[in-house]
C-alpha cells in the first residue's frame, strides 16, 4: 500500500529506490512519508480544490522530495500534529511566519495559513537541498502551556526540551565553538546514513555560570 500511494505522487522511485533510503532508514522512515505524502495531497485538495494545477503539483512534489530526502519527514508531522491539536482543543494558533512560510508542504498541513504560491514566497529561504540547515518554523500559540502539555503527553516527557527564547532566563551560551563535521563513521555508528555526513553540529560548551 505504501509502495502503491508513492508510485502515485512520483516520489517512490526518485527518493526510496535511487536513493536507497528504505535500506538506509528503515520501514519506518518509510510508513513515515507515506503518511506525510498523504495528509498534504488531502491538505492540498482543501486548500486549492480537487485538481491541482502544474505549479502546485510540481511545487508540493518538490519540497517533499526535499523533505524527505533531507531526512525531516518526522519534524513535519510532529509540529503539524500539534498544531492541529490546539486548533481542536479551541486554542488559537497565529498564520506562520518567517521563512516557513515559503513552504507549500507547511500550507497544506495546516502550519501556516499563508499561501506562498499566490505571495511569491521562495521555498528555497526555508529549506535549501544545497545547503544543509535545521528547519525551523516559528509558532506563536494563544495557549503555549496546552500545546507543552499536548507534546510532552503525546511523546513524553523524556522527549521534548523547552527553550525559553528572548527571555532573560534563557541558558544558551553566548559564544558557542566553531561547527565542526562528523565523519561518516560517526554516522554510521549513530544509525545515520553517511550521505548526511556533511551536515555540521554546533557544539555547545558547557554553561558554567550560576
Amino acid at each position: 500500500l505504501i509502495k502503491l500511494y508513492l508510485s502515485d505522487v512520483g516520489i517512490l522511485t526518485d527518493l526510496l529506490y535511487r536513493t536507497n533510503i528504505n535500506a538506509v532508514l528503515g520501514d519506518e522512515f518509510c510508513k513515515s512519508v507515506a503518511y506525510l505524502c498523504h495528509i498534504t495531497y488531502e491538505g492540498a485538495k482543501r486548500r486549492y480544490g480537487e485538481t491541482l494545477t502544474a505549479e502546485q503539483s510540481e511545487r508540493i512534489d518538490f519540497q517533499l522530495k526535499t523533505i524527505c530526502r533531507m531526512g525531516f519527514t518526522d519534524y513535519f508531522l510532529i509540529v503539524q500534529d500539534y498544531i492541529a491539536a490546539s486548533r481542536a482543543k479551541g486554542s488559537m494558533v497565529g498564520p506562520g511566519r518567517g521563512s516557513a512560510a515559503g513552504s507549500v508542504v507547511a500550507y497544506c498541513l495546516g502550519i501556516t495559513n499563508l499561501d506562498p504560491i499566490k505571495y511569491q514566497l521562495l521555498f528555497e529561504r526555508f529549506l535549501n537541498p544545497d545547503r544543509i540547515s535545521m528547519p525551523d518554523i516559528d509558532v506563536d500559540f494563544e495557549d503555549l502551556s496546552l500545546a507543552h502539555k499536548y507534546v510532552e503527553d503525546s511523546y513524553g516527557k523524556d522527549h521534548v526540551s523547552r527553550q525559553k527564547a528572548n527571555r532573560s532566563d534563557t541558558k544558551i551560551p553566548k559564544n558557542p565553538s566553531p561547527a565542526k563535521p562528523l565523519s561518516p563513521k560517526s554516522y554510521q555508528h549513530l544509525g545515520k546514513s553517511p550521505d548526511f555526513s556533511h551536515i555540521k553540529l554546533r557544539i555547545i560548551p558547557e554553561n558554567k555560570s550560576k
